[in-house]
């Protein structure tokens, strides 16, 4: 298979071994490039197998099974013009190869979506790669911490949980010991691997802007509103001449449908023209115009409508994923009180007083925002009750090795002063202050 290919194995099979470091938002791109492949697919069959065109051709040049399948081949790839017909003559008036009326583009469709397919993989491939800088193997711990309920006996997954929260625990205990040599500033800074997470989530929205473009630039549209106009004239479509019923409301969606007038759309156009020569003998080239009908324009017209429709509401959930992110890891109090959650169960068998200076080192100087991020990846992969479970048994491990009992802490406050370290303020504590001795 062609996924066996070294170079292009790791290429397509990357983004889907990684796919357990993103959140909802995310994976709707992972979804367009399953439907893009799925278009590949469609469009490339009904291209290269079926019958993408039709024309009408003389008699002598249809009776020879040669010339008939050259002229249709010579239709199909060097092109088409658009072609109307005169409803008052009823007559047809043919034109002519001009860079209006020329089209070129849809025997590329289904090689235009494939190359939209590795765009949409471009930020899936990025981010895997970005995944191997950042010293703590979040996919691992995400896609072991999945595997817990699939244990068969309670000491089994109790073993499997107990793994995890030992590696967790060695990485979030000793990660300054680690901050090492000329570059260990950035790569081993708590807020590294989400620097890295947000410029992926900037290359979704770029990659997605840039597909509306291309559309446009395929289809040789002046504005990126053209769907809005189709569908415009798709719902409110011009009333027809010859219809002797009276026009209302009711007869729109049927008047479209028996006119093909939806279907005749300029940017898929069904009936075109084609011109071809011949040498019909040794010194004569004759050229025949003839008429022809694109029937796969009727599946690429609907593909590509929705496709346009996608990439908007795509764009549109892109931004609002990347301003929920930012402001979710930003936000101390909403972190604080998304642990307090996961460590409830722990804290209510407990005895002891309120210790909010334990919760607040547990969040904020033993977590950092590289375990924020891990815990969102884990929610979001795993749900609440598997990271429940991991976070509750670190925050016990936590607790035993402070020699601190686990209790329900109340929340910091955000006016509160506190004169300790956080690496949650990505290197520095805002309310620290300095004093030089003289």
């Amino acid at each position: 298979m062609i996924w066996e290919i070294p170079i292009i194995g790791d290429f397509i099979t990357k983004p889907f071994k990684a796919a357990k470091l993103y959140e909802f938002y995310d994976r709707l791109h992972l979804f367009t490039v399953y439907l893009l492949g799925f278009f590949v697919v469609l469009t490339g069959a009904k291209q290269h197998f079926g019958n993408p065109i039709d024309c009408m051709l003389p008699k002598q040049h249809d009776e020879l099974r040669s010339w008939r399948e050259y002229i249709h081949n010579f239709c199909l790839f060097y092109g088409t013009f658009r072609y109307e017909l005169n409803n008052e003559t009823s007559t047809s008036e043919f034109g002519s190869y001009t860079d209006d009326a020329t089209i070129n583009y849809y025997q590329w469709v289904p090689f235009f979506f494939a190359f939209q397919v590795c765009c949409f993989l471009l930020p899936f491939w990025c981010w895997a790669f970005m995944q191997k800088m950042i010293y703590l193997d979040m996919a691992f711990i995400v896609e072991y911490a999945g595997r817990i309920n699939k244990e068969k006996t309670f000491d089994e997954a109790k073993e499997k949980v107990d793994r995890i929260v030992a590696y967790m625990h060695d990485h979030f205990k000793f990660r300054r010991a680690h901050k090492m040599g000329y570059f260990a500033w950035i790569t081993f800074n708590t807020a590294f691997p989400s620097v890295l997470y947000g410029i992926t989530k900037f290359l979704f929205i770029a990659n997605v802007i840039l597909q509306v473009n291309l559309v446009c630039k395929f289809l040789d549209v002046d504005s990126w509103t053209w769907g809005f106009d189709l569908l415009e004239k798709f719902l409110y479509p011009a009333p027809r001449n010859h219809d002797f019923f009276s026009w209302s409301d009711k007869k729109k969606f049927a008047s479209v449908l028996a006119d093909g007038s939806y279907n005749r759309f300029q940017y898929f156009p069904i009936l075109v023209g084609c011109e071809y020569q011949l040498q019909e003998s040794v010194n004569k080239m004759v050229t025949h115009k003839t008429q022809c009908i694109i029937p796969l324009n009727v599946i690429n017209e609907k593909i590509f409508i929705g496709v346009y429709f996608w990439l908007l509401t795509l764009t549109a959930l892109s931004i609002i994923g990347i301003v929920k992110w930012i402001f979710r890891m930003k936000s101390r109090k909403m972190n604080e009180v998304m642990i307090y959650k996961l460590i409830k169960k722990t804290q209510e068998t407990a005895i002891g007083t309120n210790f909010s200076e334990h919760r607040y080192n547990f969040v904020h100087k033993y977590l950092c925002a590289d375990g924020i991020l891990l815990v969102y990846f884990m929610m979001d992969a795993n749900g609440f009750l598997k990271t429940e479970e991991v976070i509750g048994a670190l925050f016990r491990k936590y607790c035993k090795e402070t020699q601190l009992t686990p209790t329900a802490p109340a929340l910091s406050d955000r006016n509160e002063e506190r004169d300790d370290y956080s690496e949650m303020n990505y290197g520095f504590d805002p309310h620290k202050k300095m004093h030089h001795k003289i």
